[in-house]
């Protein structure tokens, strides 16, 4: 219990917030309408940037940021030729991001990389103005759904300040998600418009947004569905004339998942034996829908995973939570027909992340699945909202709107702190979930690049005798080369190739080692081997063409050398090309 004065206090302040903000309602009333919506629109950017200003101190994460930005070779030029490499389903010089189909989104992190380099502060503040841009396009679509101005604005205020939302925008790798976010909600606001005003060119605008949509990510797939869910179950309009509409959107769609499967497929993601536990991921689904409802109207205990758990026990229970929300949503179609739509939506928006094919997740949910269909029940909250606010004479909805806004704003920007680097995300993840094996793996690895190097190689001992991990493996191997210690280095190292052949930083670890060792065949072997999977990789060519020095291979040591000073100049390497005399 709080002392009666520190509650007379609250009350005051609260007091004070709801009696200002009416008297601001009546100042903008008296405005023009354009002014007003300048105003609102300049409110809901002031708003997400101050709740989100600690991104912008922010560093880069070893957690898919190193395979986003880093060690994405790729796109550290940026000319034609890499350009349309982006493109390519089959790449030529290095494998595609995160194992997913996302050209526009790895070309938005060149260009960045091209003009600043590896500036943290510079992705942070892209995906922040992303996520404005996105917060703006949620206010217009709920505008355009015919949502009262405060409605719509608080709803986009839930939108922008959601603790849920902040991996979304202060984790540099969910560029993926804001950039999809902005084209998703583009190309749904455009189909509102083109079903009012029937103009061809909101149409195709909106056919173009969808399709850079589903460029930035895979989960767009849900964009012709959700389209036509409006269409038929919202404007009840007839089925295959809606339907023919979003054909072209639909196929595109149909050709991303396709791709996707591929690509997740030859990354490793996706295997047999993940598909034949159906019923269980049933389970995870149906556990998921609820699970979001649940964060999103109680956001507390966040965390960058959480752990699938046995669901089968209560297996039934979410089946019949699933047939429920069913229920719930037919039953407001004609009460609450927005409401009804908002659901709607969520429910088809989630359908791609709710691992009923986990792709290599072993998780329940993330965060980050939840950017896009937060819009639906936000759609319907705000709906609530309005009619809440419609039937009470009270300034009681007004306070609580502001109370809660108040309340999540201070939750995400907390939260936003704790998303500053590897060491304090995963120290503060093994403090919420403290038995979380991958959270022990990321903070030993967080604790090796850090330098701290004793209480690291103990960490990573301990994850090593539980999870065969190349990453925890490759650096128990750069561990014992730093200590010139070769016989174990070569043990670990060949560990982690045998843990991920396909993954390069094992494959260039072993190469190190065995060049020290002097076993220079073995070392060649394995510097091919890591130029196949990584052909810009920039310190392949020149260790290579020393080894093959070694070997008395001149002509293929002078052909390395090259090819190494065609992406850096270095004078060392000029003195040491061979020459034929």
């Amino acid at each position: 219990m709080l002392p009666p004065a520190h509650t007379a206090h609250i009350r005051a302040v609260f007091a004070t917030i709801i009696w200002m903000s009416t008297l601001y309602a009546h100042i903008l009333a008296l405005m023009p309408r354009r002014i007003r919506g300048m105003l609102a629109g300049v409110a809901l950017a002031v708003l997400t940037v101050a709740v989100y200003a600690p991104v912008f101190s922010a560093r880069l994460l070893l957690w898919d940021d190193a395979a986003f930005i880093t060690h994405n070779y790729r796109m550290h030029r940026l000319s034609v030729a890499h350009t349309a490499d982006l493109f390519r389903l089959r790449p030529l010089f290095g494998p595609h991001a995160f194992g997913l189909y996302v050209p526009l989104t790895e070309l938005s992190a060149a260009i960045e990389y091209r003009f600043a380099g590896a500036e943290p502060r510079v992705f942070h503040s892209t995906n922040l103005a992303l996520h404005i841009i996105a917060v703006l396009l949620v206010w217009r679509v709920l505008r355009a759904l015919r949502l009262a101005p405060v409605a719509a604005w608080i709803g986009a205020a839930v939108f922008a300040i959601h603790p849920l939302q902040v991996e979304s925008v202060a984790w540099v790798a969910q560029r993926k998600n804001v950039l999809c976010g902005v084209f998703f909600l583009l190309s749904l606001l455009l189909h509102l418009r083109w079903r009012r005003s029937h103009n061809s060119r909101a149409y195709l605008g909106g056919l173009l947004a969808g399709i850079c949509a589903l460029l930035s990510k895979p989960a767009a797939v849900s964009l012709p569905l959700a389209l036509l869910a409006y269409d038929v179950w919202y404007q009840r309009l007839r089925l295959w004339p809606a339907f023919c509409a979003q054909l072209p959107l639909l196929a595109c769609a149909c050709a991303t998942g396709l791709a996707t499967v591929y690509l997740q497929r030859a990354h490793g993601a996706v295997t047999h034996a993940t598909l034949p536990v159906w019923a269980e991921n049933l389970g995870i689904a149906t556990r998921g829908l609820w699970w979001y409802v649940e964060k999103f109207l109680v956001p507390v205990h966040l965390s960058p995973v959480y752990p699938r758990g046995n669901v089968t026990p209560r297996m039934a229970f979410w089946l019949i939570g699933a047939v429920a929300l069913g229920a719930l949503i037919v039953w407001t179609r004609r009460r609450a027909p927005l409401v009804s739509v908002g659901l709607v939506w969520y429910v088809i928006i989630c359908l791609p992340t709710l691992q009923l094919i986990p792709a290599g997740l072993n998780i329940l949910a993330a965060d980050r699945f939840f950017y896009l269909p937060s819009v639906g029940l936000i759609c319907a909250a705000a709906w609530l909202w309005q009619s809440w606010r419609v039937r009470s004479s009270s300034l009681i909805p007004r306070a609580a709107a502001i109370v809660i806004l108040a309340t999540w704003a201070l939750a995400a920007h907390s939260y936003a702190r704790i998303w500053h680097d590897d060491l304090t995300l995963w120290s503060y993840t093994l403090r919420m979930q403290p038995d979380l094996l991958l959270a022990h793996k990321h903070h030993a690895i967080a604790l090796f690049q850090a330098g701290h190097t004793n209480h690291a190689v103990l960490a990573l001992q301990h994850v090593a005798q539980r999870q065969h991990d190349f990453r925890v493996f490759t650096l128990l191997a750069q561990n014992e080369y730093a200590h010139h210690n070769m016989t174990q280095a070569l043990f670990w190292a060949n560990a982690a190739v045998a843990a991920a052949p396909r993954a390069p930083e094992p494959r260039f670890m072993r190469a190190a080692v065995f060049s020290a060792l002097r076993r220079w065949p073995d070392a060649t072997n394995d510097w091919y081997i890591v130029l196949s999977l990584q052909p810009l990789h920039p310190d392949v060519h020149h260790r290579l063409a020393y080894d093959l020095l070694d070997l008395g291979d001149t002509n293929g040591a002078a052909a390395a050398f090259h090819a190494h000073l065609a992406r850096h100049h270095s004078t060392s390497v000029i003195s040491s090309i061979p020459t034929n005399q």
